[in-house]
């Protein structure tokens, strides 16, 4: 282990800095017969976030010490998010232009997935020997027709991040809350003892409200048809409401959602005591709000009932590989790949060079887990022990709204630009009338 992590400290720096952007024509074609023994193999690899191309090529440099046989190295091109996946769209339909391996983001995967036969190589085979140690949460969101396409990044389970220095000023506890009635009493306290806000509600995306939903065993789109207002659906909608409108302890997010400017600027400041996030949100802590350094804690989603889980995953990116890769990689793309995501010690890699939570249960308790790393100085030793525990104790209560399937992005989108605005954003129809009729509409254009 300690050679691993010192040959990739010690190359890593040197590949990001040198690694050239490839072309998306596919990379170079081996000879028929796959690459000699020794002989290095290119594999090209769009992504949309430029510390998801330096992860392969560290995983590239892993790869190769145990595999010096069959050596690859990674020509990543980083391109904006909405192009990215309309070019690999537009490649794929094509037949010609596409990478040999390709980030999709799990919002965007209906557009890959839910179709007759997808563009994609299944990945069945080569995590099979991974599987037992997977959390299923993070492939399950990638499998379509009985295969499985891709692993994520991370478990992108969604907890409560707490500014510890707030309840201390407060003298509050926030280990005190189990539910989320607990919440908004604390909340109501911490406004009236100290002035600030327990939290915020974000209004330009869907992710409070299908966190709640799914937390409760519901969803919001079943078999590509509306479900939007389901008692779990109103119920999530309405604490919302609640919270700002009734019982006065939150406020609508600065910016509207946890990833505008203005929101990581108002939290940085104390702006509120408490945001709910996804564990990869740790990454906008780091790079975003320098002056809360030291001062997080995090525990579980309040829950409204016992019976509810404690957590769900939110976002997501799976790495693929495209049916134009050159048969003669073929299994060595796919098995790279599913290295790249799933062997133990890249796994390891997804907490120090990216700063996410493993898709691997059986990380959380290596020492390499609390060594010196952006995360860890960030947040401290002690946090790292506070969320490795709670990851492993929320294992088997990280809920997930079902993403990939028909009509379920135009749902969403529905709710953000028609419910959220009138009923967070500003309270002008109450949430049970707001959800109804969105159900009725949603209905007469998805029958």
């Amino acid at each position: 282990m300690k050679k691993t992590m010192l040959l990739l400290a010690s190359l890593l720096t040197v590949l990001i800095l040198a690694a050239a952007c490839g072309n998306g024509d596919g990379g170079t074609a081996p000879a028929a017969d796959g690459p000699a023994d020794g002989e290095m193999t290119t594999l090209t690899f769009w992504t949309f976030v430029h510390s998801h191309a330096d992860y392969f090529h560290a995983a590239a440099l892993l790869w190769n010490e145990r595999n010096p046989d069959r050596p690859v190295q990674i020509e990543a091109e980083v391109i904006p998010f909405g192009q990215m996946h309309q070019n690999l769209l537009m490649a794929l339909q094509a037949g010609t232009g596409a990478p040999d391996l390709a980030d999709i983001e799990v919002g965007q995967a209906e557009m890959f997935l839910n179709v007759p036969t997808p563009p994609l190589l299944p990945q069945n085979e080569v995590l099979a020997q991974y599987m037992p140690y997977l959390v299923y949460s993070r492939v399950a969101p990638y499998g379509a027709h009985g295969n499985y396409y891709g692993v994520c990044y991370h478990i992108g389970a969604v907890m409560m991040f707490y500014n510890q220095s707030l309840f201390d000023e407060a003298g509050l506890d926030w280990r005190d809350i189990v539910t989320w009635d607990d919440f908004i009493e604390m909340g109501i306290e911490m406004k009236e003892r100290t002035g600030n806000w327990m939290t915020h509600v974000d209004v330009t995306n869907v992710f409070y409200w299908e966190t709640l939903v799914a937390q409760q065993h519901a969803q919001y789109v079943i078999d590509g048809r509306p479900n939007v207002d389901s008692p779990e659906a109103i119920r999530a909608m309405q604490l919302l409401h609640d919270m700002i409108y009734e019982y006065g302890m939150a406020r609508v997010m600065v910016g509207y959602n946890i990833d505008s400017e203005e929101f990581y600027a108002d939290f940085n400041a104390g702006g509120a005591a408490a945001v709910m996030a996804p564990a990869w949100y740790m990454g906008r802590f780091i790079n975003q709000m320098p002056d809360l350094a030291g001062q997080i804690s995090v525990g579980p989603v309040p829950i409204f009932e016992a019976g509810n889980n404690r957590s769900s995953s939110a976002g997501g990116t799976m790495t693929s590989v495209t049916n134009q890769v050159d048969p003669a990689i073929r299994d060595l793309a796919l098995e790279f790949v599913a290295f790249a995501k799933a062997d133990y010690d890249a796994a390891l890699m997804q907490w120090t060079l990216l700063g996410f939570d493993p898709v691997r249960w059986d990380v959380f308790d290596n020492p390499a887990m609390r060594a010196p790393s952006p995360a860890v100085d960030y947040f401290g030793v002690d946090f790292a022990d506070q969320l490795f525990s709670l990851l492993l104790d929320i294992q088997a209560e990280t809920a997930g709204i079902h993403r990939v399937q028909a009509n379920a992005f135009a749902i969403r989108d529905h709710i953000v630009i028609n419910v959220k605005p009138n009923v967070i954003g500003e309270p002008l129809v109450d949430p049970e009338t707001a959800l109804r009729e969105a159900q009725a509409v949603l209905e007469s254009m998805f029958p």
